[in-house]
């Protein structure tokens, strides 16, 4: 009979074991918000990465846009001074 008791009580604490889950720590949660700040600080880098890229790819076209008008005056210059 004891060793039937002592069986139970066992398995009793066996499951009581298995079951029980760890209360959340100061240490889990501190890196939940590292977790997120980190992620947070990456999506901005990203978010700056675009802007940046947007902006370089605006400045080109711009300066683009300045040289064709620059060479279209330069031959309609030459065009003119062949005329004379």
């Amino acid at each position: 009979m004891k060793k039937f008791a002592f069986a139970i009580a066992a398995a009793g604490l066996i499951t009581l074991a298995a079951c029980s889950k760890p209360a959340p720590t100061t240490d889990n949660a501190a890196n939940a918000v590292e977790t997120d700040l980190s992620n947070q600080a990456a999506a901005l880098d990203n978010e700056a990465d675009v802007a940046a890229n947007a902006a370089a790819v605006n400045a080109t076209n711009t300066a683009t846009v300045t040289y064709n008008s620059s060479v279209d005056s330069i031959r309609a210059e030459a065009e003119a001074a062949k005329k004379k």
